[in-house]
């Protein structure tokens, strides 16, 4: 495999998780400070 597409790849991986996917979504509408992401999240 060319390891460009093997650098991409793992790169692509790195968004897949759905709490970066949701971080994402917040974040293209418009700029979000941490407190209101850790929110979105339900995290502490």
């Amino acid at each position: 495999m060319n390891p460009s597409y093997r650098h991409l790849a793992n790169k692509i991986k790195l968004l897949a998780h759905p709490e970066r996917l949701r971080i994402l979504d917040a974040i293209r509408r418009e700029p979000e400070c941490v407190c209101h992401l850790t929110a979105l999240l339900g995290k502490p």
